[in-house]
C-alpha cells in the first residue's frame, strides 16, 4: 500500500491521520507469483444480451510485451501513442465511422500494461459493431506496413506530453499520478523524460504488438439476458 498526498499540507499531521488509522500487524514476506501467459486469445468471441438501447462493443488486441518497470511504463506510453495514430478523435479512421453514424462520442480506446499480461481496447455503441471491428483491423493491418508518420507522431507526442504537464496543475491527479508511478517502480518525472527522448522509430517499432491475430471481440446486444 502506498499513501500520497498532494498539496499545501503539513506532513507531520498528515503522518498522525494515517497512523490512527493503520493497524498494528505482524510483517509478513508476499511472494509474487506470475504465472505464464499463453501466447493466444482465450475465446475469440463473446455475444451476450442485455437490456441496453443498443449494442455496446469491446475488441481487445492481447499484448505481447514482456519488460516491466521502467521499460513496462514506456511501452504504455508509445502504445498510447500508436492507439491515439489508430483510432484517436484526430484520426482519419475516426472522422469516417463517426460521420458515416456507425460511432458515436462513446468511443474510444484503452492501455492496460502489467507485468505479464496486457491488451488494447477499443470499446463504445453501434449498431453495427462487427462492421467497425472489421474496419479497426483494416487500418491496424495498413498502419503496420506503412507506420506513422514524422508529423503525425510529434502532433499526438506533444498532445500527450502536454496532457501530462498539465496533471502539475490538479494535485488529485498528481497525487494519482505519483501513487500509480510507484506500483510501476518508477516517478512522475522519469515519465516526463520518456516522452522527451521518444522517437518515430520507437513509434513504428512498436507496431508488432498490436498484432490483430490476437484480437477479440465482446458484444452486448439488446436483449433479454440468460
Amino acid at each position: 500500500m502506498v499513501l500520497c498526498v498532494c498539496g499545501n499540507v503539513d506532513e507531520e499531521k498528515v503522518l498522525e491521520i494515517a497512523q490512527k488509522q493503520l493497524r498494528d500487524t505482524v510483517p509478513e514476506k508476499v511472494e509474487n507469483v506470475f504465472p505464464e501467459e499463453p501466447a493466444g486469445v482465450f475465446e475469440k468471441e463473446k455475444t451476450v444480451a442485455a437490456a441496453v438501447a443498443m449494442p455496446i462493443f469491446e475488441f481487445g488486441i492481447k499484448d505481447s510485451f514482456s519488460g516491466k518497470g521502467k521499460d513496462l511504463v514506456r511501452h504504455r506510453i508509445v502504445i498510447d501513442i500508436l492507439l491515439d495514430a489508430i483510432a484517436g478523435k484526430s484520426a482519419p479512421l475516426y472522422m469516417e465511422l463517426y460521420n458515416n453514424g456507425l460511432i458515436n462520442n462513446r468511443f474510444g480506446t484503452e492501455v492496460m500494461c502489467y507485468e505479464g499480461c496486457g491488451l488494447v481496447a477499443f470499446s463504445g455503441e453501434s449498431n453495427n459493431p462487427e462492421k467497425i471491428y472489421a474496419a479497426l483491423a483494416s487500418e491496424i493491418e495498413k498502419t503496420t506496413q506503412k507506420g506513422i508518420d514524422e508529423q503525425t507522431f510529434m502532433r499526438l507526442k506533444n498532445k500527450n506530453y502536454g496532457i501530462l504537464l498539465n496533471t502539475f496543475d490538479n494535485p488529485d491527479e498528481l497525487a494519482n499520478a505519483y501513487a500509480s508511478s510507484f506500483f510501476d517502480g518508477v516517478s512522475v518525472l522519469d515519465i516526463v523524460g520518456f516522452y522527451k527522448n521518444l522517437t518515430v522509430d520507437d513509434i513504428n517499432k512498436s507496431l508488432r504488438y498490436l498484432d490483430v491475430s490476437k484480437m477479440a471481440s465482446s458484444i452486448v446486444r439488446p436483449g433479454t439476458e440468460k
